[in-house]
């Protein structure tokens, strides 16, 4: 009788008869045990025949199969034949460890059905011949993975074959896995025609296809979690060079600048009156080569002041071997989300973290701005650097209104017919000798300057001039000219009569023209208001003027409910409209006498 754990009943039973126990799981002897039993007269193998199958084998055992000593170990093939010694020693180990089973009973269940399967059409049976669901037993959810990973090896000839051998290997407690030679000595049948090469072949494309084959220095050997390095490993295999240019295209248009600039060669950059920053993942070089690059993005377009390019410091952002690398790895994770069950989120933390590693790199490749100077006649690229971030770059890249102004006056002196600010403000955008403007409202503030200092004037419509009063709003069919070709003199009107309300006309006054340039008759009225608040006054100017009525001064004196102290008229003062208005006034305060 053969013993794992002895049961309380049969323990009395067999205690009666005083029997002698011989507990077989720890005798030399098992592996002639279970031959015995598996086969009648299994001592008398026929020697001759036994010895030419087996050498048919060794001698064609060679690297990277490892064997200290082919000569004893061709005794050892010889001695537990039919099967080799890899699938007794497994079934032994595995069975020994595993609790509550006769290890002697299990094997030779096992072991039956293998030959069962196999006994006329092998002359050797392997540890890939044993059926892996003889070990659900041993590890339900490990064979379970290797089914699940068998789906993923069906292209390859002998996938099957390898992943089984491994798993046995991995259930077996003495063994970290499976080697190289392990796996090989498992499989090899070079009597049926079958080649190390093929095998050796099989194997190193295998790895990385299984989600849960893993490898740890010389062993292969399953595991429940995922092996995401190896997965990514295989994966990155099918990745294209187009496929990560794209996306580090994707990357840096998105994750470094915001999802506000274009990236050039990967995306239509339309040719309009708009701002566009222009960012390029390879360098332009300088001085000749600058200007060639340059050449050819312009070659073409109408707007040409409008654009803000961008470059890297030095490299080329899609020769960076890190970077390339990286976006292997995001690619590959990002193709593995949608096929493999991450519960532990794994996938996505990589996918995460690499794009973010990704992101760094890049931005620390930028970044330089190119602006246009002249040098002499010449209009000549310079390369200023600037951090890669939006504000900073809009910054660098934008003109003040005095440069802006200082542009206006060259393009409005000696020309008697004025430049209309349309054009003007195009010439701004499509000529690179202007300075950039990033918004309209630096040309109208660089005028509203220009005027307030008499350096233009302005006619605005019908004909009207504004030499000292400067429009309320600036239209772009206003026309900027140089102040000597305006009239000597702007006549407003050619009467003009002053009414204070409640009276009659008091004075009438006639002036003689210079020049007829246009004719306005209007009164002019003062209206007297008073109130304790902004609305009670507001109330008086709605109620007692009229829509068409055009107001060119306000006098107000605030007399306060009680003192105020420095702080309190500041702040008052700072709340006080923003109106451009030329602003006139007197404070009274009291000061201590100083003794």
């Amino acid at each position: 009788m053969t013993f794992l754990e002895e049961k309380e009943g049969l323990k009395k039973i067999f205690n009666r008869t005083k029997p002698v126990r011989i507990d077989v799981s720890t005798t030399e002897d098992r592996e002639k045990i279970v031959l015995h039993r598996l086969f009648e007269n299994s001592d008398q193998k026929d020697l001759d025949k036994v010895e030419e199958v087996i050498q048919g084998y060794v001698e064609k055992y060679s690297a990277p199969i490892k064997i200290e000593n082919p000569y004893s170990y061709k005794q050892r093939m010889i001695e537990t034949y039919p099967f080799h010694p890899l699938v007794l020693e497994s079934l032994i180990q595995i069975y020994e460890a595993a609790t509550e089973r006769q290890d002697i009973r299990g094997m030779m269940n096992v072991l039956a059905d293998m030959v069962k399967d196999n006994y006329d059409r092998k002359d050797l049976l392997l540890l890939c011949d044993l059926d892996e669901n003889a070990f659900r037993g041993i590890d339900l959810r490990l064979v379970e993975k290797y089914n699940y990973d068998l789906e993923r090896v069906k292209d390859i000839s002998y996938g099957r074959e390898i992943l089984k051998s491994i798993l046995i290997f991995t259930l077996n407690d003495k063994t970290i896995g499976a080697t190289e030679s392990d796996i090989l000595l498992s499989i090899f049948s070079p009597t049926q025609g079958e080649t190390l090469n093929a095998l050796i072949m099989d194997l190193e494309n295998i790895y990385g296809k299984p989600h849960y084959l893993h490898k740890e220095g010389d062993f292969y050997l399953f595991k429940h979690d995922l092996n995401i390095f190896a997965l990514l490993e295989k994966e990155k295999k099918n990745i294209t060079d187009e496929d990560i240019k794209n996306k580090i295209a994707e990357i840096t248009k998105k994750d470094v600048f915001e999802n506000r600039v274009f990236i050039y060669g990967f995306e239509n950059i339309p040719d309009d009156s708009k701002i566009k920053m222009v960012v390029s993942l390879e360098s332009w070089g300088e001085n000749d080569s600058l200007k060639e690059k340059l050449g050819n993005f312009y070659q073409g377009k109408n707007w040409q002041n409008t654009y803000i390019i961008i470059l890297p410091e030095s490299t080329s952002i899609l020769s960076s071997y890190e970077i390339k690398e990286k976006t292997k790895r995001l690619l590959a994770g990002e193709i593995l989300q949608g096929q493999v069950e991450d519960k532990d989120r794994k996938i996505q933390k990589l996918i995460s973290e690499e794009r973010e590693q990704v992101r760094q790199l890049i931005k620390s490749s930028y970044g330089r701005i190119v602006k246009w100077g002249a040098r002499g006649k010449e209009l000549v690229p310079r390369l200023i650097n600037v951090l890669p971030d939006i504000s900073a770059i809009r910054k660098r890249a934008g003109s003040d209104s005095s440069l802006v102004g200082d542009f206006v006056i060259q393009e409005v002196k000696d020309k008697a017919e004025g430049v209309r600010l349309e054009f003007l403000i195009n010439d701004f955008k499509k000529f690179r000798r202007f300075p950039q403007v990033l918004d309209d409202e630096v040309i109208f503030s660089a005028i509203r300057n220009l005027h307030r200092d008499k350096r233009i004037v302005i006619q605005g419509d019908r004909g009207k001039w504004y030499i000292d009063e400067i429009p309320r709003t600036l239209e772009t069919g206003f026309v900027i000219f140089d102040p000597k070709y305006a009239p000597s003199e702007e006549v407003i009107e050619t009467r003009v009569g002053e009414i204070r309300e409640g009276e009659e006309q008091i004075e009438e006054k006639e002036f003689a023209k210079e020049r007829e340039l246009q004719v306005e008759r209007r009164q002019k009225k003062l209206l007297q208001i008073r109130g304790n608040s902004p609305r009670v006054i507001l109330s008086q100017i709605e109620a007692r003027t009229q829509e068409k009525d055009l107001f060119t001064e306000i006098n107000i004196k605030y007399q306060f409910a009680k003192e105020l102290s420095k702080q309190e008229i500041m702040k008052f003062v700072k709340q006080l409209p923003q109106e451009e208005a030329e602003i006139e006034g007197e404070v009274e305060l009291w000061r201590e006498n100083e003794t």
